[in-house]
This record gives structure tokens, sequence and C-alpha cells, in this order.
């Protein structure tokens, strides 16, 4: 499986100060995805707790064009190179495996290994290291330890450091779509929730704050946090529930028709 997007550069200017995000944009598939304010942080931490969403597909799809992800990120809020960390399913096994893609690097499969049935819910701790980055995996009923990555070989441009200095997060839930995107094939990723998803302001002993609006990009390269980014891509999103926890936690299913 491959992430089919590339993450590009987006710098936003505020008050005379230009950050940058994350790329966001149209092409690749749908997306909801949050990601934290390049004026806020840096962070050298992030925590957040996972439940798997069920993943269906027809029988007459072609499913081998397609990536489903519950998934985070890690940008520089410096040059907007960004990462995904996360994990990404497997259409042979039926699992939730760990992945990292970054735009200079490429696709990279990782150690950890979720089923679902077993592991519906799991803890994710992401911790920037210098010039590396951890992934650590527990249950979220259990406490059990399922597992840890430490990705080294990373864009340089992601500016990875154990201070957190200009490092932000993301989050997202997506059907990716080889190109060219169709937004079609009778598969689903239905109910992925994400929720207590916390950062911290310094390592080790930093405190842990919510994701909530204080810290949250309100205006991503031109999208909202949320569905994105196309009205076509948006219309295949259904947020089933956010209240006022709609940037530290999530319910979505995305649809793409047969």
């Amino acid at each position: 499986m491959s992430r089919f997007a590339i993450l590009i550069v987006g710098v936003q200017s505020v008050n005379g100060a230009a950050c940058s995000q994350a790329w966001t944009g149209a092409g690749t598939g749908a997306w909801y995805r949050i990601d934290t304010d390049c004026r806020v942080g840096g962070f050298p931490a992030t925590a957040i707790t996972t439940c798997f969403g069920s993943v269906s597909i027809a029988p007459d799809s072609t499913p081998t064009t397609l990536g489903f992800y519950q998934s985070y990120g890690v940008f520089s809020t410096s040059t907007g190179h960004g990462a995904d960390i996360g994990f990404g399913y497997d259409l042979d096994s039926g699992s939730w495996g760990s992945i990292y893609n970054d735009e200079v690097t490429g696709y990279q499969n990782g150690n950890v290994t979720v089923v679902a049935l077993q592991n519906p819910c799991v803890n994710v701790t992401l911790i920037a290291l210098d010039r590396a980055v951890s992934m650590n995996v527990t249950d979220t009923f259990t406490g059990t330890n399922l597992g840890c990555d430490v990705w080294t070989h990373v864009d340089p441009q992601l500016g990875l450091n154990s201070k957190g200095t200009n490092i932000g997060w993301y989050r997202f839930d997506s059907i990716a779509q080889d190109p060219p995107e169709t937004l079609r094939g009778g598969v689903a990723l239905q109910h992925a929730v994400e929720r207590d998803w916390m950062l911290q302001t310094s390592q080790p002993f930093g405190d842990w704050v919510d994701a909530g609006p204080h810290v949250i990009a309100l205006n991503n390269s031109g999208y909202a946090p949320g569905p994105c980014c196309s009205p076509a891509e948006r219309s295949t999103i259904t947020v089933h529930a956010s209240g006022t926890l709609q940037y530290s936690a999530s319910n979505v299913s995305i649809v793409y028709p047969a």
C-alpha cells in the first residue's frame, strides 16, 4: 500500500509573521483531517486513542488502488514538510499495520500489527526525537504494549528534534485512491473513531494539553478542519459525532459508492 499523497509546503502569514502548515489538498481521496496551528507550539510529543473502523469492500471492486488509513502526522512549522505516521489497512490479512511516509524517503512499513477484533482500540504516543520519530502502541483496555517503531530514515526538512522546536502534528482518517481519483469503487471505512488527542509542551515531563481550538489551525491552506478538501470528496464523509470535542475527538465514515 502507499499513501499516494505528496506532501508540499503551504505557507500562512499572520500579522506579518509567516509559518508553514503541512500540505492539504484535493485529488488523492477523501480525508477527515485536523492540524495543529503552526503559530502554536512546538510540541515534542502527541498522544491519541484510535478505535478502528470497519472496512468493507464490494466483491466486484478493485481495492488494489486503494489505501485505508487511520493515521497521524508530524510537520515542520518552518518548512511545511510533513510525514504521515500511523496505521494502514492490510488488504490481505485484514489487520492494521504501522506505516511511515514522507515526500523524500517514501513509504515505509513498520513493525506493529493490530488485529481490530482482538484490540479494537489502541493508545498511540508519537515522540519527536533528534532526526527521528517514535511511535508506541498499547491496548486501550488492558494496557498491553503492542509494539514500537522508531523511524530514523526521515526527510531532513522535517527538522525533527527532541525539544519539539517548530514541530506540529495532525491526524486524519482517509481512503486514499491512486490517481486518477474517482471517489467510487464500492468501498467504505465506517465509524473510524479518534479521541483524547493530547499534545505535550516539552519532553520528558512537560504538561499535556487537549487539542482544543486554542492549538488548532482553523484555516489550513484555505480549508477548515474536518472533511477535506473538494466538495466531491467532502460529500463522501459523514461526521457522526463531534460536539464540543470536535478537535480532540471524532467519529467519521467515508463511503465510495460502487
